[in-house]
């Protein structure tokens, strides 16, 4: 179970470099009317990473609970 976790987490981090990659790539100066660099296609992966993360920790949680409990 908590291979699953460890990989979801692995697969997380992944993306995460990916995306500070990418964002960090140079690039021509944006235009004055250009969007928030935080749009949606931003913060989407990490919201994602967050989600597996927490998700990570409640499963190891209740894993520890059950044994503890027998």
């Amino acid at each position: 179970v908590l291979r699953f976790a460890v990989g979801d987490a692995a697969d997380a981090q992944k993306a995460l470099e990916a995306q500070w990659t990418v964002s960090n790539a140079p690039e021509a100066p944006a235009p004055v009317d250009s969007p928030s660099p935080l749009d949606r296609s931003t913060v989407l992966p990490l919201w994602i990473a967050a989600g597996l993360g927490v998700a990570a920790l409640v499963l190891v949680a209740l894993v520890l609970f059950a044994r503890r409990r027998g």
